[in-house]
């Protein structure tokens, strides 16, 4: 039991941060990934739909006008514009919220399944010293 305790300590003194912290470090790196997004190609089948190509992952959250890019064979994968003027079309606040909580949720559980690993293998290592 008090082998147990001393583990639970060593491994707690470990992961001694801020959760506050963390929790933010864990957004901040969804908000990159699904920033990221962005860039991975949207499929255009015809010229009807460079009207209105949509960007984002896991869901589609920003649509933009690529109409007058002079796209001519089809299907095409092009890439959002980036300008000073963001001209998008058409924008999805749920659909970027819940991209987002998907992005942390999945982050928040990968690191907690690291840590309870990390956890249980400092327990096999403190048992096999004694």
């Amino acid at each position: 039991m008090l082998a147990n305790l001393h583990m639970h300590w060593q491994a707690y003194k470990v992961f001694n941060v801020n959760l506050k912290l963390k929790h933010t470090f864990i957004a901040i790196f969804g908000l990159a990934l699904l920033i990221s997004t962005l860039f991975v190609s949207g499929k255009v089948n015809n010229a009807e739909e460079l009207k209105s190509v949509k960007f984002g992952a896991p869901l589609k959250f920003i649509g933009q006008d690529l109409s007058q890019s002079g796209i001519f064979w089809f299907p095409d994968y092009p890439k959002p514009k980036i300008s000073r003027e963001m001209n998008f079309n058409w924008f999805s606040l749920k659909n970027f919220l819940a991209s987002f909580l998907v992005f942390f949720i999945s982050l928040e559980i990968i690191i907690y399944t690291l840590e309870w690993a990390d956890f249980k293998i400092r327990q096999l290592i403190f048992k096999n010293k004694n």
